[in-house]
C-alpha cells in the first residue's frame, strides 16, 4: 500500500499502468510508455498486478493492461487493453 500512498498524494499529472511480465499486450504498452514518460509533463507509474493485488483491487482491475490517467488526484480516463501508441498521445492530449 506504499505505492498507494505515494500515488494518493501526488498531485501532478500521471498514468498508472496495471501490467503482468507475463502478459505480451503488456508489453507492447509499456514500451508505447517508455517514448511517452515525461511527454507533456505526464509521469508513468508502472503496478505489476502480481506483486501488487491490494493496489489492482483498490483500482478493480480485471484485466490487463489498463491505464489510469490522474489529473489533480482525480480519475479523467481509463483504458482497457492494447491501444495503439498515436491513440495513446491523443488520449494525453484530450485529458492533460
Amino acid at each position: 500500500m506504499d505505492k498507494y500512498m505515494q500515488l494518493r498524494e501526488n498531485k501532478d499529472k500521471y498514468i498508472i499502468d496495471f501490467y503482468a511480465p507475463w502478459c505480451p499486450p503488456c508489453q507492447v504498452v509499456g514500451e508505447y510508455l517508455k517514448e511517452i514518460d515525461g511527454y507533456k509533463g505526464v509521469k508513468i507509474y508502472k503496478v505489476n498486478i502480481d506483486e501488487s493485488k491490494d493496489l489492482a483491487s483498490l483500482f478493480n482491475i480485471t484485466s490487463i493492461p489498463t491505464l489510469i490517467f490522474v489529473k489533480d488526484k482525480m480519475i479523467v480516463k481509463t483504458i482497457n487493453g492494447l491501444v495503439p501508441e498515436n491513440s495513446l498521445k491523443q488520449e494525453i492530449e484530450k485529458n492533460f
